[in-house]
Formats: C-alpha cells, structure tokens, sequence
C-alpha cells in the first residue's frame, strides 16, 4: 500500500472522527433534550417510548393534521405501539365522555400548554441546533470529497468518472461513500481504493476538540462502532 493511500484512509477516520464530536457536541445533548420534553406527553401504557422517541421531528413542532401531532409523526408511533392518551377519547360513547368531562378538560389544557413549551423549545433550542449541525457535518464533508477527488484521481490514477460518482453527495452520503469508492480502479495502486481501514489520529482530534470534553467524550465512545 502507497504512502498516499494510507494518507487517504486516514483522511477518512479523521474526518469521522471529527463528525463525531460534532454529532456527541450539538447532536447528543439535543436527544437528551427532546427526550425530557417527550416525558410531559402522555402515551397510552404498552408504549415502547424509546422507539416513540424516534418519531419527533422538531421541524415538525408547529404541524397539527391527522399525520403530525406536537411535532411527532403519528403513523411513526403507531408503528412503536403508542398512541397519545387522548386519542383514545375518540372511542369513548357519550355517557363516558361526559362522566370524565372535566379529567377530559384538564387533560386538554394540560397538552395544550405543553405543546407551546415544546413548540417554543425547538424554535430556540432544537432546530438551531440541528442546523449548526447540519453546517459544520457539511463543512468537513466537502473538504473530505475535495482531498479525495484531487488525491484519487490525479496521484492515485483512479477512474475520475467513477470517483466524481461516489463523491456526488446526491448519489451517496458520506457513510456510503467508501463502499462505492472500493469499486473504483486506480493504476496507481493494486486494485481498487480501500478507505474504511485507516487510523484516527488522536492528536488531531484533541486539537480538533479544543479542550471540548463532550466532543473528546462523544469520540471515545463512538470510534468503536466505525
């Protein structure tokens, strides 16, 4: 294996690496959040409520039709054996709907005031956070394809077609990218590229972090699983 392919892999754990503290930074914290948020909703009690957890989109916070509710996609949760407690009013006759009629009330108020808390916290807090996010993930993801496209194809001598292809974030995401890239050929190397087996350069990361400890926290736990 060259020098420059070497180079090139580790370009690729490095640049996971960083999106990792990204992700334990901005993304981690935000889960945790919406989780806490997701405890003053009320789910029916066979609720699988880690897979309900899934079904928020905080995009979604303001959307109120017969597919979102408080952000939360319905046929998601559906999906997780959860329905929210007041949904099961609709199937109640008349005589029980009146006898429960104040619990009823209250119950309305009750998710009516919680849906402006969680509508106003993913204004301020949650879909900012996403977007600082999604911009700085970008951010590292188009310098990796740029040091790909320049290193593979003109110091490598791999097929430029089918590198700019793997590359193009509109056929593939950055996770997808390396598997693509394995099927392209190079006359520069012995085969096809092989990106997923570098090494994290810790030094780097640390300095990457700058003296973050949840970024550095998020990057230990998870270096593991790539």
């Amino acid at each position: 294996m060259t020098e420059i392919q070497t180079a090139l892999q580790d370009t690729y754990k490095n640049t996971l690496g960083k999106l990792m503290m990204e992700y334990g930074t901005l993304v981690e914290p935000l889960l945790n959040h919406t989780e806490q948020m997701g405890d003053g909703l009320e789910f029916n009690g066979t609720c699988n409520d880690d897979c309900a957890i899934k079904c928020w989109v905080p995009e979604r916070y303001d959307t109120f039709s017969d597919a979102w509710v408080f952000g939360y996609n319905t046929s998601c949760i559906q999906g997780c054996g959860c329905e929210f407690k007041f949904e099961s009013y609709s199937s109640y006759d008349r005589a029980q709907f009146d006898s429960d009629a104040e619990f009823v009330e209250a119950e309305f108020q009750h998710l009516e005031q919680y849906g402006a808390k969680m509508a106003k916290d993913a204004e301020n807090i949650l879909v900012p956070a996403l977007e600082r996010y999604n911009q700085r993930a970008s951010a590292l993801q188009n310098e990796y394809v740029k040091t790909v496209r320049a290193t593979a194809i003109y110091d490598l001598g791999c097929n430029e077609a089918c590198v700019n292809q793997c590359t193009n974030f509109f056929y593939n995401d950055f996770f997808s990218m390396s598997d693509c890239l394995s099927h392209c050929y190079c006359t520069g190397i012995e085969g096809a590229l092989q990106l997923e087996e570098g090494t994290y350069s810790v030094p780097e990361m640390v300095l990457y972090a700058k003296g973050n400890h949840q970024a550095l926290k998020a990057f230990h736990s998870l270096k593991a699983k790539f």
